[in-house]
């Protein structure tokens, strides 16, 4: 039988130290030594704490004090050299093992002599030996009990940048076998990763097996005081990881080899997920310069010999800044049968003379020197027609280009369906921008870095990462459109009407109609100084700009009719890009209404008749204790130019006294038959608004406002304009913009969002809504008849629930940013314990149970609980918010919905009990039932609300439940 050595490291942690050696003692099979390194000479705890067992148990366990500091590395090393079995287990301190650890790892070792290394699956515990469930790390390697390819093993490890086959405490392995430094390799130090180093060095140098048991034999603990928790070790690990990723010669003394693709998805996660972890800034320059060298391990892309030929057609205007920079990147990758023809639009600097020198120096380049600014499409055209290659590509004077773009480029054409294609860049519109589909985008902060350099490196990466697949897509940015010539002039070229912009934007929809797709080159990325030349006359070229989205505006209403032309995201958002399409905002008034939001084309005639008889609306306000803050709406009513509504005011205080103060403050500003203030039973904001749209319609109003009472309107004819926008868009239900009574100029609320931290909005045009608020809608009161706002909220979501139940029933909510109201301004939210109680109750109802939204995503899940326990620290002053918060969790988890009936009692709780005993009666609980821990934690934080560690504890708790939906013995 072989002998086992189980070595255990440790460092100032008694207690874990004692469960470890416990564990190792209660085996089924024991282990022939246990040796026990303590790396602190001037620490005593350790040894105090496992005196007893080390005296019991001598034969077997052996207690060393290293004389110095030896250092984890250190330590990990004399312990390996001081074993004297045929096979060895590291178990750090503050692990521990299932009891039949040690009998099973060992088993496949004495059935098959070519077994080097058995691993098993292990369960990330936490300070309390409880299992955290859910981590990615600790996924088993695989389902069943066997072999495992050692290769495959580790390229899976290296593309997803985690230890699958396990920390030091996971295996157990041949000593004889390990015939390198693990802590050591092709002089690259390893520290937080020498346990992957170790099992694939060991593994794939000897070629002998790997055997998994994906059982979970081993316990591994998630604490702060983890050796590999301190940033320092954390960067090492960083660097660690990129050189197993990048360094040959690390791959060389290993035994392994990767390909370009599996380089760069390793390493995108290790810009995504590890780099997260430490200063970027730190750590960013040094990674770069890991990955250039090894980029420069490969050899440089040749200039294309291709026969078929391609016309680069630049457009220039002072540009000379960029020209030199641009022709060293493009001239080196073409073939001697390209051409590149440049047309400049009257340039006032040096670009002419730089132009002549370049096309002096390298006959492919020819040059258009125009008397006149033309404008960008008539010069495109221009070169255009000079051009006599088949393939066309249109280049913006302030790019640079990756060697070897210009094989790719052809390559892709090679589907006669695609009719234009662009790529990826640094300084483009969002949707081509590098950073939104890789994390490399990173090293473009760079200052040290050329910028020809730093091109290169993007290429590379994304060039890695996607190949040559091709995205189809409705919208290519224009700095780099390439299309088939004959396509070119069967479209007609570029429309020259659109001077400055808007040409991609209407080629695309072109060459879409004429049946072709236009493409995304995801596997190549160039560099473009955003807008280089309009930063030379911004007066003139914004202006210019504008003078093209408004005459595009015209062509499309041409095309489509008014009021139907499909809105900017249908045209050219692709799936992937479904929120607000930006370059697109024309800005004449008579574009306002274009776009066709509505489930039907809207009737403008017969919108404008109703206008025009000037049918009743209703303004309807839910109020709670409102009378002080409602004068200003009042007084904002009473000066409106549409005269034809009633205010319609739900009072929900259930109090005679401030009926009569509501009464009385609007009386002021308003005659007795332009409202109305209807007393009712609290049953929340919702109840408020379905009773409004009952009275609306049995007052004969055809619409209705819903406003909260702390806004204004700013204009005297923000009632008119705000009946006229919900006509003349042809929308069920209508939001306007909410701008901030601290600063009008500012914004809460766009359509897109809604925010107590005011906003700008520049991009003012109409727009289906993202986010709706229940502060301010309009629409026909039986919309509230047909999908009544949910009452069970009582407070808070019920308009988030309101949107998903209209938008199921293909109803269309549109956003006016060409009517405003004023909203009080508010420094903080929530502002009270009761705003607490219900905010964070119904968000758990709304996200967890309902749309299940943060189940399905547990980074948002967690993130909730973080926030709620922010809430906690920033509030710890105030017991009442504290109760609040922790009744909220509570009822949330619960699904307790409507009015809480008790719930000032609750918040004032005295309770029974002394803190120690309600305080272990929870903690008990937790380790049987989560659920029924939730009761006992309300109960003892209702007590004693300034727990932080009890409250931590109990938003965990809150968390697993949610999350596994009944309660599990844990």
């Amino acid at each position: 039988m072989a002998k086992v050595s189980l070595l255990i490291p440790t460092y100032n942690r008694p207690l874990f130290l004692r469960r470890a050696l416990e564990s190792a003692l209660n085996q089924t099979r024991l282990p022939d030594e246990i040796l026990i390194f303590d790396d602190n000479p001037d620490f005593d705890e350790n040894y105090r704490a496992v005196k007893d067992l080390v005296e019991t148990h001598k034969d077997r366990v052996f207690y060393r004090k290293n004389p110095e500091n030896l250092g984890v590395v250190g330590n990990y090393r004399v312990l390996l050299e001081s074993a004297s079995g045929e096979l060895v287990k590291f178990l750090s301190d503050d692990d521990f093992l299932h009891p039949e650890a040690i009998e099973r790892m060992v088993e496949p070792f004495e059935k098959d002599d070519s077994v080097g290394l058995v691993a098993c699956g292990r369960a990330a515990v936490d300070l309390e030996g409880e299992v955290v469930n859910g981590l990615p790390a600790y996924l088993p390697l695989v389902d069943r009990e066997g072999s495992v390819d050692v290769e495959w093993a580790v390229k899976l490890t290296l593309k997803e940048l985690s230890n699958r086959v396990g920390e030091f405490s996971a295996y157990m392995f041949r000593k004889e076998l390990l015939d390198f430094n693990p802590f050591n390799v092709a002089g690259v130090p390893f520290h937080a990763n020498a346990d992957w180093v170790l099992w694939m060095g060991l593994l794939l140098r000897s070629g002998s097996k790997l055997h998994y048991i994906p059982d979970r034999l081993v316990a591994y603990t998630v604490h702060p005081q983890q050796d590999q928790s301190s940033l320092k070790t954390v960067v090492e690990g960083v660097f660690e990881l990129a050189n197993l990723l990048l360094n040959r010669e690390v791959w060389s003394f290993l035994g392994y080899s990767l390909s370009r693709e599996e380089v760069a998805r390793g390493f995108e996660k290790l810009l995504q997920r590890e780099i997260r972890l430490v200063p970027v800034e730190e750590v960013i320059y040094p990674l770069y310069r890991l990955y250039r060298r090894y980029i420069e391990g490969f050899s440089k892309p040749k200039p294309s010999a291709s026969s078929n030929g391609l016309s680069v057609v630049i457009v220039t205007y002072n540009n000379e800044e960029t020209l030199r920079p641009l022709f060293e990147t493009l001239l080196p990758s073409l073939s001697p049968s390209d051409e590149v023809i440049v047309v400049d639009n009257a340039s006032t600097d040096s670009t002419p003379y730089l132009l002549k020198e370049l096309a002096s120096e390298d006959s492919r380049v020819k040059v258009v020197l125009n008397k006149e600014n033309r404008g960008y499409a008539p010069a495109a055209n221009q070169g255009a027609d000079l051009a006599s290659k088949p393939l066309l590509l249109f280049l913006n004077p302030d790019t640079a280009l990756p060697p070897g773009w210009r094989s790719r480029l052809e390559r892709a054409f090679k589907d006669r369906s695609v009719g234009a294609l662009s790529v990826l860049g640094v300084g483009v519109y969002f949707t081509q921008h590098v950073g939104k589909f890789s994390a490399v985008d990173l090293f473009t902060g760079l200052k040290e870095v050329k910028e020809a350099e730093l091109i290169e490196t993007l290429d590379f990466h994304v060039s890695s990462l996607f190949g040559s697949g091709l995205e189809e897509r409705k919208f290519l940015s224009g700095f780099f459109l390439a299309t088939p010539k004959e396509l070119f002039e069967e479209l007609g070229g570029f429309d020259e009407e659109l001077i400055l912009g808007m040409d991609d934007l209407d080629y695309c929809l072109r060459v879409r109609e004429r049946g072709f797709k236009p493409v995304l080159l995801k596997g190549l990325a160039v560099s473009h100084n955003w807008h280089h030349s309009f930063k030379k006359s911004p007066s003139e070229s914004n202006r210019l700009n504008e003078l093209s989205v408004n005459r595009f505006a015209d062509k499309l209403v041409e095309k489509y009719g008014y009021g139907r032309v499909p809105p900017p995201e249908e045209l050219w958002s692709s799936h992937l890009d479904r929120h607000l399409f930006y370059p697109f905002v024309p800005t004449k008034e008579k574009f306002r209404f274009m776009f066709r939001y509505g489930r039907e084309p809207v009737d403008f005639p017969s919108a404008a008749r109703t206008l025009f008889r000037g049918p009743k609306v209703a303004v309807v306000t839910v109020c709670y204790y409102s009378s002080g803050v409602i004068g200003k709406l009042a007084e904002s009513l009473s000066r409106q130019s549409y005269g034809n509504f009633t205010w319609i005011l739900i009072d929900h205080s259930e109090s005679e006294e401030e009926l009569e103060k509501l009464k009385n403050t609007v009386s002021c500003y308003l005659p007795p038959d332009k409202f109305c203030v209807i007393p009712r039973e609290n049953r929340g904001f919702a109840a408020g608004v379905n009773s409004g749209a009952s009275v609306s319609l049995s007052l004969g109003a055809e619409f209705a406002w819903f406003l909260n009472p702390d806004v204004e309107l700013p204009s005297r004819k923000t009632l008119f304009e705000m009946l006229k926008n919900f006509l003349y868009t042809g929308a069920d239900l209508l939001t306007c913009e909410i701008r901030d009574s601290r600063n009008p100029e500012l914004l809460q609320y766009d359509g897109l969002k809604c925010s107590f931290i005011p906003f700008k909005d520049p991009f003012r045009r109409l727009k289906r809504v993202a986010f709706l608020t229940g502060s301010a809608f309009f629409c026909r009161p039986e919309l509230l008849k047909r999908i009544p706002m949910a009452e069970h909220y009582f407070l808070y979501f019920e308009d988030n629930r309101f949107k998903l139940d209209l938008e199921a029933a293909g109803y269309s909510l549109i956003y006016t940013p060409f009517v405003s109201i004023v909203h009080r301004g508010r420094e903080v939210f929530p502002e009270n314990p009761v705003q607490y109680y219900y905010f964070i109750r119904n968000e758990i109802l709304f996200r967890f149970h309902e749309t299940e939204e943060f189940i399905k995503n547990g980074e948002k899940g967690a993130r909730f609980f973080l926030e709620v326990l922010g809430y906690y620290l920033s509030n710890v002053r105030d017991r009442k918010v504290l109760r609040a918060l922790t009744l909220a969790v509570h009822d949330g988890v619960d699904r307790v919905s409507g009015r809480r009936r008790n719930l000032d009692e609750l918040l004032r709780f005295k309770g029974r009990g002394s803190r120690r005993e309600l305080k272990e009666r929870f903690m008990s609980l937790r380790r049987f039932s989560k659920r029924l821990a939730l009761k006992a934690g309300l109960e003892y934080l209702l007590t004693f609300p300034k727990d932080k560690e009890a409250f931590t504890l109990y938003l965990k708790d809150a968390h697993t439940v949610l999350r596994e939906g009944s309660c599990g013995v844990k």
